[in-house]
């Protein structure tokens, strides 16, 4: 009950760790190398398979990591705004809603690596307080890359920290007229958060912060870099990533286009890639060198394909930011009776229409179609407040402009990096981004609620 797909190629890294096989996902000899995954997950498997022979210290592990992440939700939303009805409604949210209790519960990595980026995320806006502004910097390098370590998908993230830590550190010429206005620092609400950063301009400090930041992310990575840039000749940090324009997305689009079914496309699509570069279609999954030969090759079939590319990311972003999981999990807990959804609901309401889509649906589940309908309403919802609270915070300036911002950075580079993943699990995909989500929709909310209240006449 606790494995789903990756949790298997998990445990068979981890046996072969443990007997001294190496980073290997072959079931047996020879044990290839392979970097499809990064090492860090393994490694906490093989552990607790050592400690107890069993996935429970794991399974442990990643409960109390998760029943952290509320907190983390809170401080961070301390530094967003002075609204403590904001705070409460977000790690709420972050701690009751049901898929991300479940992700305690399954060996897969995004338990582990979510934690470790919320962490980074809490840390890093600490840096612009000052008050250890290179300690801080260290620690949020070092824990985004035991994020990357565990989930691939982080590993970009330290470039737009880059940006936001030079945006910052500009000089003082830029500042003397920022100082002057709300918009980033003033007395009232930035005093003691992005100011003093600010003052250091370009400061001895500033740079140093900057370089702490970098070096400690690149630290932690370093070793698993030498090692694939030995075993394959290239550093990447997993075979997944770029492959996953040819291999996902481009698999998607070509399905689409030709309505032919997307193992079929895929198939076709691994074999004729594997023919042409002399290479068996296992090394597609486990090379990371292979990355730039296919995304090339993915990027080519979607521009050959303009329109059905179009729909691809369309439907992926709507899903990534609405896909609710419920009905799935339900089944894999037996809640419900196990089914197959043998087609995609986006796909079928964008190609078909809504009734369409109604029709499948209930003639699969019936009266249990309740449960993706409530789901599928929840996270509209929260996205529709996330806009509204993104909105809201902009126009406020000072700080929760700020951090707002950020938030929203961090949002769409998951929903950017998500897309190649097409029609994948986006609902798990969006796992990293629903601390920061939950943050903004709080916010939107909030400040919905309190506009109704303000505005109900008073009954004499």
């Amino acid at each position: 009950m606790f494995l789903v797909s990756d949790s298997k190629v998990f445990l068979q890294t981890a046996e072969n760790i443990l007997a001294g096989n190496g980073f290997s996902r072959s079931a047996a000899s020879p044990f290839l190398p392979d970097a499809h995954f990064p090492p860090l997950y393994p490694l906490l498997v093989a552990g607790s398979l050592k400690l107890a022979s069993s996935i429970v210290p794991l399974l442990i592990f990643q409960i109390l990591l998760g029943a952290l992440l509320p907190l983390l939700v809170w401080k961070i939303g301390e530094m967003f705004t002075d609204k403590k009805a904001v705070h409460f409604l977000a790690a709420g949210l972050m701690a009751f809603e049901p898929v991300t209790g479940i992700f305690n519960l399954l060996v897969i990595t995004d338990t582990v690596a979510v934690f470790s980026l919320v962490l980074a995320a809490f840390l890093f806006l600490r840096i612009f307080r000052m008050i250890h502004p290179a300690r801080d910097a260290a620690l949020a390098g070092l824990f985004l890359g035991l994020s990357t370590l565990t989930k691939p998908n982080a590993q970009f993230l330290f470039i737009l920290g880059l940006l936001f830590l030079f945006l910052f550190s500009l000089g003082r010429s830029v500042w003397k007229k920022a100082r002057s206005s709300p918009a980033l620092c003033s007395r009232t609400e930035g005093e003691g958060f992005l100011c003093e950063w600010q003052r250091a301009g370009r400061g001895n400090r500033a740079l140093l912060t900057t370089s702490v930041f970098v070096a400690a992310f690149f630290f932690v990575l370093s070793p698993w870099l030498i090692r694939n840039t030995l075993q394959f000749g290239t550093p990447s940090v997993s075979s997944t990533g770029l492959r996953n324009l040819y291999t996902d997305f481009a698999v998607s689009v070509v399905s689409y286009d030709t309505g032919k079914p997307y193992g079929e496309v895929e198939e076709e699509l691994k074999t004729s890639f594997a023919k042409q570069h002399g290479i068996s279609a296992a090394q597609i999954g486990s090379d990371p060198s292979m990355g730039g030969a296919l995304a090339r090759e993915g990027l080519e079939i979607m521009f050959a394909h303009p329109r059905a590319t179009l729909s691809v990311l369309t439907i992926t972003l709507e899903t990534f930011f609405t896909q609710d999981l419920y009905a799935y999990f339900a089944q894999k807990f037996h809640l419900i009776p196990a089914m197959t959804f043998d087609f995609s609901p986006s796909l079928v309401l964008l190609k078909e229409g809504p009734l369409t889509l109604a029709s499948k649906v209930w003639e699969l589940l019936g009266a249990r179609a309740v449960i993706p309908l409530i789901g599928r309403l929840v996270w509209i919802l929260i996205t529709l407040f996330a806009v509204g609270g993104t909105y809201a915070a902009i126009k406020s300036k000072g700080r929760e402009r700020a951090v707002a911002i950020f938030m929203v950075i961090l949002i769409f580079y998951y929903a950017a990096t998500s897309a190649v993943a097409a029609f994948s699990d986006q609902g798990r995909h969006r796992y990293p981004a629903d601390a920061f989500l939950f943050l903004l929709a709080s916010y939107g909310m909030i400040g919905f609620l309190s506009s109704r209240r303000n505005n109900t006449p008073q009954v004499l």
